[in-house]
């Protein structure tokens, strides 16, 4: 997805839908998205 998107392009939704993880989950595992 990065090397498609770039870093900056892609979006928590994006992430969410390829690794079929919760947003609560991947809020939790990092502070944001630096």
């Amino acid at each position: 997805m990065f090397n498609e998107k770039g870093y900056a392009g892609t979006s928590l939704t994006d992430l969410i839908h390829a690794t079929d993880l919760s947003k609560g989950c991947i809020y939790n595992s990092f502070k944001n998205k630096d």
